[in-house]
């Protein structure tokens, strides 16, 4: 019922920015027995994201399992899915482990590897480039990978 008046407000509204009072109920009635995105109690915004896509997929692609889906009617994974290769590259020797690859539709990075890793990366560089964002990130999530040698 929640969903069909958010979907509704979607169509018919003429409003710049529809109340969020719909999509905290549906919220909280979905995700009721997990205790999670109740009414006044605050949840991540990635997390919640990332669950009403999953919702999503599961409404309109239940036959196809989430970390492999290609239904092209899936709106999530065609539109906001990525696909990631893991790959651990040996700082000392250079070497590389098999390529790992996967589909997530939120990728989380510590806000503390990504303030370091810019700063030390401004400190070596005059101006920023337009690929230093892409390192960044690649270099922020292998933060504290502890892992041996490939």
């Amino acid at each position: 019922m929640f969903i069909l008046s958010i979907f509704a407000q979607f169509q018919f509204s003429s409003e710049r920015v529809l109340p969020s009072d719909a999509l905290r109920s549906a919220l909280a009635k979905t995700f009721q027995d997990e205790q999670r995105f109740q009414l006044g109690i605050m949840d991540d915004a990635a997390e919640c994201f990332e669950n009403l896509l999953m919702r999503i997929h599961f409404h309109i692609s239940a036959e196809s399992r989430e970390d492999i889906c290609t239904a092209k009617h899936c709106i999530p994974h065609q539109k906001f899915a990525m696909t990631l290769f893991e790959q651990c590259v040996c700082n000392s020797c250079g070497a590389t482990s098999d390529p790992l690859p996967f589909i997530q539709m939120v990728h989380y990075i510590s806000t503390t590897s990504l303030c370091n890793q810019a700063v030390r990366m401004l400190e070596c560089r005059e101006k920023p480039t337009p690929d230093m964002f892409g390192e960044l990130l690649r270099n922020a999530s292998n933060m504290g990978d502890l892992r041996n040698c490939p």
